[in-house]
């Protein structure tokens, strides 16, 4: 058994500087020990998940813990609740039985960047971080996700869905022949059918409980939640055929744009790895590509 009061207790300069000192699982999104400062009211904070003190009822989307833990390195943001703004660093912490994540959580309301501030202040200052939080897991060409939010969110949907018992898939998705597009038309041309593919992808999934991410120059991830392997392929043909509907016109020209993908069934009992599982996936859409582009190939993924 890990004793993290006396890890937290070891590094005593934390307890002058930081209001919260807590140990989290990033994965499982558990806070497994916390310490706060006395003064520090958390009163109105949930504190079995390590989301809960932001209250926002959801898993933040710019993960710094999930991101210490993968990277192995610190980092830091602010966050902005309860008309208070803190400053949280997150450190890597290996332990003989697991990594964890410490995370330094202090109250800086009274700084500079808020102190004397008007509710008008106090917004823009929201507003700002949540753009800031938002821009780093964001993919700037396409405006969707990005690859270091698709790292970060897909261990946690897997371990999630495995708990509610739910059913979900994974979509790995690439468009054929944009290396010819780009030589041929430019790659201006190249960029524009990347965003048309993306807009298509966002008007394909559910808003807000499904999302799509850019992994590469041409590769596309879809993350889909809670659905049987009838309803995914549905989805893959849903996409597919936007995809042919769409005219894709580039300076007077129309570029021929299709696209391949590899769709992974993953049932709530199903213990792969995220790693298999991304095999698994890469493997289907290899397959589709294999039987000539502008194709999906979906599947179960076997144990």
């Amino acid at each position: 058994m890990i004793d993290f009061e006396a890890i937290i207790n070891n590094v005593t300069l934390f307890h002058k500087i930081y209001d919260v000192i807590r140990i989290v699982d990033p994965v499982e999104k558990e806070v497994l020990y916390m310490k706060k400062n006395q003064n520090l009211d958390v009163s109105n904070i949930v504190k079995s998940t390590c989301y809960g003190f932001w209250s926002s009822g959801r898993v933040c989307e710019n993960c710094i813990s999930m991101r210490a833990q993968t990277e192995n390195d610190v980092f830091v943001k602010f966050e902005y609740v309860h008309s208070r703004l803190y400053l949280t660093t997150a450190y890597p912490l290996e332990t003989p039985y697991s990594k964890y994540v410490v995370e330094i959580i202090k109250d800086v309301t009274q700084s500079e960047l808020v102190s004397n501030s008007t509710e008008q202040k106090e917004q823009d200052i929201f507003m700002n971080i949540m753009s800031k939080n938002r821009h780093i897991i964001t993919d700037e060409l396409t405006a969707l996700f990005n690859k270091r939010y698709f790292n970060e969110k897909l261990p946690y949907e897997l371990i999630n869905n495995n708990l509610k018992g739910f059913d979900c898939a994974v979509l790995m998705l690439n468009v054929d022949a944009l290396l010819n597009i780009n030589h041929q038309y430019g790659p201006t041309a190249g960029d524009y059918v990347l965003k048309e593919i993306a807009s298509i992808l966002n008007e394909c999934i559910r808003e807000d409980y499904d999302w799509a991410a850019r992994l590469d120059k041409d590769a596309f991830v879809v993350y889909l939640k809670n659905i049987q392997i009838s309803d995914l392929n549905r989805v893959c043909e849903k996409i597919q055929s936007q995809v042919n509907a769409c005219s894709f016109q580039y300076n007077a020209n129309t570029l021929p744009v299709t696209i391949s993908i590899g769709a992974s069934h993953i049932c709530s009992s199903n213990t792969c790895s995220v790693e298999d599982i991304l095999k698994f996936s890469k493997n289907l859409l290899l397959e589709a590509k294999t039987e000539g582009h502008n194709n999906y190939v979906s599947r179960e993924v076997t144990q």
